[in-house]
């Protein structure tokens, strides 16, 4: 594998740690060091070569002037200026740009790659923990005191993480691999399951979809059962053949209902969700949103800087932290960013699969059936102002608009 390649995968690791793993978000030093790594490691690239990997994409600045000028009006507006907040905003964005920026049309492979073998380390280490439970005392003794980032919050034995793999909630069985919960492990498992069937073509019988569908599962997460559900409704909706069409989601409805209805934990789960939608929002994703639409109808196009400060100012205990990412978008930037997030989602996920499928009307639908994965996915996890999940909205600038060469070989996943 050349050197380029390999930084390439370097910078993607490093993109998706910043994005999801307790490490690098509970650890300042580590963060602070990833970012400077991506950034030292774009600025050579574009000493190397600047014509190549000169960060400056003229498309890109309706984006960044409708964010700056949305921090700029809530600091006016709330006479709030944090500049913690300031940072991360400005160090996300940029390091999002300088990876999309190197990695460009590749992002997709290299973000499957990637997260299957995540996928397979953590159902390692998770399985090899359940049938052999010392394992687990013998990493939290050895291991965790040499790794970084622990959570200060909650020191029970499931919080402790070992960098590769997360414990949080082994307990009770669920498998929280490589992040900072079992739902991200599945949100991210998810889109790159779609990714495979839809752009690379990979049956679900290929090995890695198996990987991935099973490390889905291992997480035991309502959320990402139910968007695994509807990934393959709208994977099997799409097949020509209306019989097997009809057959395949018949096989699903029922495997759905009895998988619902016959598992104590997922049934107390949901309604566990539904019975606290008045009052948890920590415990449920209902009455998140519902908190997150009343501070978005006081403040619809500015939204409320952050939820430390919704918190402050209504004087709320911590059962009403926002766990609902969609509705937390909508609250903290308004409806005016939240409709542009999700149009350039939308055109970066076209521009990509055109790219890569050549048919125009083909990549139109799979761009929105990827728009429903990912609001699903966001429903019970703060992803979109994440690293990763600003560049796939930042994608069109740097994918081409011609569709990928015949004599072009795609990446292996």
């Amino acid at each position: 594998m050349r050197l380029n390649k390999i930084t390439e995968y370097v910078l993607l690791f490093l993109l998706i740690g910043l994005s999801g793993n307790p490490m690098f978000l509970y650890s300042k030093p580590i963060m602070g060091l990833s970012m400077i790594g991506i950034t030292l490691i774009y600025a050579i690239q574009v000493l190397k070569n600047k014509k190549r990997y000169f960060i400056f994409k003229k498309n890109l600045l309706p984006y960044i002037f409708l964010v700056f000028f949305i921090f700029l009006v809530q600091t006016l507006k709330f006479n709030q200026f944090n500049i913690k907040s300031t940072i991360v905003l400005i160090s996300n964005l940029l390091v999002s740009v300088f990876v999309i920026a190197i990695v460009k049309e590749q992002f997709y492979s290299k973000f499957v790659f990637l997260v299957t073998r995540l996928a397979l380390i953590s159902l390692i280490i998770h399985v090899s923990i359940i049938l052999v439970p010392p394992i687990l005392n013998f990493l939290v003794a050895k291991v965790v005191p040499l790794v970084p980032g622990q959570t200060t919050y909650d020191t029970s034995l499931h919080r402790y993480h070992i960098f590769i793999h997360n414990f949080w909630q082994i307990d009770i069985f669920r498998n929280s691999g490589f992040y900072w919960e079992p739902g991200v492990n599945a949100g991210f498992s998810l889109l790159a399951l779609f990714l495979n069937l839809n752009i690379f073509k990979k049956g679900l019988n290929y090995k890695w979809n198996i990987i991935l569908l099973i490390n889905i599962i291992s997480t035991i997460s309502t959320t990402g059962l139910i968007a695994l559900f509807v990934l393959l409704f709208l994977h099997f909706n799409t097949k020509k053949s209306t019989i097997l069409r009809a057959f395949f989601i018949s096989i699903m409805l029922v495997i759905g209902y009895f998988t619902f209805t016959n598992n104590e934990f997922l049934y107390f789960k949901v309604n566990q969700q539904l019975s606290n939608i008045s009052s948890n929002a920590r415990e449920s994703r209902f009455a998140s949103a519902l908190l997150d639409f009343q501070t978005f109808k006081e403040h619809p196009i500015s939204g409320y800087p952050s939820n430390d400060l919704i918190l402050d100012k209504y004087q709320l205990s911590n059962d009403h932290f926002r766990t609902n990412g969609v509705f937390i978008l909508l609250a903290q930037y308004g409806i005016l960013y939240f409709l542009i997030y999700w149009f350039l989602l939308y055109k970066s996920s076209f521009r990509i699969f055109n790219y890569y499928i050549l048919e125009h009307v083909k990549s139109k639908k799979l761009a929105i059936h990827f728009i429903i994965v990912m609001l699903l996915i966001g429903f019970s996890e703060n992803y979109f102002l994440k690293p990763i999940f600003v560049s796939f909205i930042l994608l069109y600038a740097y994918t081409p608009k011609s569709s990928l060469s015949e004599n072009i070989t795609l990446n292996k996943t």
